[in-house]
């Protein structure tokens, strides 16, 4: 545990952290197993690089506007993913490779990575985004015109997820330029960047809560509501829904599905009954599952999205 603190002071405190990285190389066919053994690890938060996407992605015209085939230059021919650990945490990728090398599922190399670089890097490839009817997201260091109507987002995600390209983050995005009306109460569950509680208040929300587990996401939260002098955004650091009391009217999770499962049982306690919940954070294989225990607690389906193997459910109750 102290070391752990150790780790989110030196974060709030600006020192710079060395991380460790692991990159697997494998192929389309070994890739599921790989995913599998993350997932039943507790592995949730990895990066998969596949020069295949830029392919689909090429098919939307609108959506490779804002992708720069240069990340993909030097990309293995094949799949690979990426998974990354502080170094103080202890965190041991000797499992993952071992299980790697018994299976006979590819190969893989560790590196150390500085925060402050990797926090930086990136951004060469990160530009404005166009989402739904009206929404920009703007990173802070370019540049962007606003037309009339458009809300735009300043953002800088530093060390934590939400840039607003990721499909993930992208349909909820959609769906909430939807279903957001003036005067909401909107709860953002697993809130990372802040990007979709700061969009709910620019959609006409009154009041919005973000809640992460992840000091770093909430201390990148309030500097990005800053950012966008959201005043009626309030971000807290918590698991799930502990720490919030009273029913809201929109309840958007870009998590991942085992968890959102594991809280549809008790949503009734944090949603009215016209009220929406927009559901992301879900790999294609496991659609089914979010639906049926939706259903199973009588909620409506109202929209399903799919994009590049990830899901988005759009529910409200009967």
């Amino acid at each position: 545990m102290e070391r752990n603190l150790d780790i989110i002071y030196n974060h709030y405190r600006g020192d710079s952290v060395d991380w460790l990285e692991l990159k697997i190389y494998t192929d389309d066919e070994k890739f599921e197993a790989i995913e599998n053994f993350l997932y039943e690890n507790e592995i949730y938060s990895f990066e998969i690089v596949d020069p295949n996407l830029v392919n689909e992605e090429k098919q939307n015209e609108y959506d490779w506007n804002f992708v720069d085939e240069e990340i993909f230059k030097d990309a293995y021919d094949g799949i690979e993913i990426r998974i990354y650990a502080s170094e103080e945490s202890g965190i041991s990728f000797g499992e993952i490779k071992e299980y790697i090398e018994e299976n006979e599922l590819g190969s893989f190399e560790t590196d150390k990575i500085n925060e402050e670089n990797w926090a930086n890097n990136w951004k060469k490839y990160y530009h404005v985004t166009h989402l739904g009817e009206n929404i920009v997201i703007k990173p802070t260091w370019e540049e962007y015109d606003a037309k009339e109507k458009e809300i735009v987002i300043e953002l800088d995600p530093g060390m934590a997820f939400g840039t607003g390209d990721h499909a993930t983050t992208s349909m909820c995005l959609v769906e909430m330029e939807k279903y957001i009306k003036d005067g909401d109460l909107v709860y953002d569950i697993g809130c990372g960047s802040g990007i979709l509680s700061i969009a709910a208040e620019k959609l006409g929300a009154d009041k919005v809560i973000g809640v992460d587990l992840d000091p770093m996401c909430i201390k990148v939260s309030n500097e990005n509501a800053e950012l966008n002098k959201t005043t009626k955004t309030h971000f807290i650091l918590g698991d799930l829904f502990d720490h919030i009391d009273g029913k809201a009217n929109v309840i958007v999770a870009n998590i991942i599905a085992e968890v959102i499962i594991s809280f549809i049982e008790d949503l009734s306690d944090f949603i009215e009954d016209d009220g929406k919940i927009i559901l992301s954070g879900i790999i294609l294989e496991k659609e089914v599952s979010v639906v049926e225990e939706l259903e199973r607690n009588r909620y409506n389906i109202i929209s399903v999205i799919r994009e590049n193997g990830w899901v988005c459910i759009t529910a409200e109750k009967r």
